[in-house]
């Protein structure tokens, strides 16, 4: 029986396939079999935040960005309207 390196191939098969860093180059992706769910969570938060960098985004600051959004019936809605004041324009005019 041969000796297996993954749950589905063999040192054999493994051997013939291209290296990960080869086929990401190409991809523009790589799989990674990470067992441990922590670590899964830190590798993928550090992709995305060097993805950000690379990109020119800013950075990522708890509580800036997917803020819940709160749906306002009809009645709230008029009381939040009430409080309101239409934009005076610069210096008041």
């Amino acid at each position: 029986m041969a000796k297996k390196v993954g749950s589905d191939i063999d040192i054999a098969q493994a051997a013939k396939l291209k290296p990960i860093t080869e086929i990401a180059k190409k991809l523009g992706g790589k799989m990674e079999f990470i067992p441990n769910k922590e670590d899964i969570l830190a590798a993928t938060l550090a992709h995305i935040d060097k993805k950000r960098e690379d990109l020119k985004l800013r950075k990522y600051e708890k509580g800036k960005f997917g803020v819940e959004k709160v749906l306002l019936d009809m009645a709230a809605r008029r009381k939040l309207e009430a409080g309101a004041h239409a934009h005076q324009g610069v210096g008041g005019v």
